[in-house]
């Protein structure tokens, strides 16, 4: 009897017992997209267990830069350091400070405000401007103006070498190559279609399109899935690391860590507890170097080590305006941040010592 009575209730109208399977499905889904949920949002924490107080180093226009605003930052093959600045190109050795621009000493370049700059392979800086793009020649000055050949485009960026005889740059999201020996101009097929940025990679390209990251074959340009996108949030600064992981920041500050099939969420905690935003970041060797609203962290490709400095002289480096602070490594570890009131340096020694006293020490004097 009371079989029958189970058999008949019904939810609604719908009999009960013929409800029980599809419920059982339902619950087993539910609960498998909540598990896959909860573990795809939980975030990798990277926590500082050391923390150094370096005393940062600082140029500016009272040492001779024409402006404080920085936008880039490059060394020759001469030790030599050129910094792209809002009022001019500015190159600093050991013994002066030369200004480049139509309003400085040096007048061959078209260009003021100066946003990007690249060195091919034969002693020539691409300087990126509010003119277009120019070459200078590092050794007698000279300077050729491609920007005629260019096609129209409102936005320039994204200045990379693209193999021995080419350089890149993205014109309103579409890629042109410039051939640094004949300056001559070519369009990339329309196939490849828009890319939002791109970065060069140990002589490999990898390309930020709207549906992930992807290399791409110089020659063909054909493309092959990389790593997927991170964020719906425009990202503003990635790289990969020794390993291969994309690192990528978006907009709001956020870090993703990346393999082939999926990103996870990425946490930059102080020793005290204190969570980071990140603005730009730099693979360099076995490292990751991140600028972050509590400082510079620096984290080992494997994870183990990860430490932050901060500033003691300059605490308001790391508070403001993070996504403009331009990150430089040398080549022999020194740390250079480009800001909008001048350029800041880190040593290379900063685990060892607490301070450091001289900038021109740098430059080999």
């Amino acid at each position: 009897m009371m079989k029958a009575i189970e058999h008949y209730l019904v939810l609604g109208r719908v009999p009960l017992m013929i409800l029980r399977p599809n419920i059982l499905l339902v619950v087993v889904v539910l609960g498998y997209c909540l598990g896959f949920a909860s573990s795809a949002s939980a975030a990798l924490t990277l926590k500082a267990e050391r923390q150094h107080h370096v005393n940062a180093s600082t140029f500016n226009v009272a040492d001779g830069l024409s402006a404080n605003s920085l936008q880039d930052m490059e060394f020759d093959q001469f030790s030599r350091l050129w910094i792209a600045t809002q009022d001019g190109l500015n190159m600093l050795d050991a013994n002066q400070v030369i200004a480049f621009g139509p309003t400085h000493m040096e007048r061959g370049l078209k260009g003021s405000y100066i946003h990007e700059l690249l060195f091919d392979n034969k002693r020539g800086l691409w300087v990126l401007s509010n003119h277009g793009i120019e070459r200078l020649d590092t050794v007698d000055f000279s300077v050729v103006d491609v920007s005629p050949e260019l096609p129209q485009a409102q936005d320039f960026k994204s200045l990379i070498q693209w193999d021995n005889q080419h350089i890149a740059v993205l014109a309103d999201n579409q890629l042109v190559l410039i051939d640094t020996k004949n300056f001559s101009v070519v369009k990339a097929p329309d196939s490849l279609g828009p890319v939002n940025n791109q970065i060069e990679i140990n002589g490999r390209v990898l390309l930020q399109k709207e549906n992930g990251f992807s290399w791409v074959e110089p020659k063909t340009f054909a493309l092959t899935p990389a790593y997927p996108a991170p964020d719906k949030r425009r990202v503003i600064s990635y790289t990969v690391d020794s390993n291969h992981f994309l690192w990528a920041v978006s907009l709001g500050g956020n870090i993703h860590r990346c393999d082939e099939h999926q990103c996870e969420s990425v946490n930059l905690v102080t020793k005290d507890g204190q969570v980071a935003s990140a603005g730009r970041m730099v693979a360099h060797k076995d490292q990751l170097f991140i600028v972050s609203s509590e400082g510079l962290f620096v984290v080992s490709a494997d994870l183990s080590d990860v430490r932050v400095l901060t500033t003691d002289n300059q605490k308001n480096l790391f508070i403001k305006r993070l996504r403009f602070l331009r990150l430089f490594l040398s080549d022999n570890g020194d740390i250079l941040i480009g800001a909008m009131d001048g350029l800041y340096h880190f040593p290379s020694s900063y685990d060892a010592i607490s301070s450091y006293s001289n900038f021109d020490s740098m430059f080999g004097e």
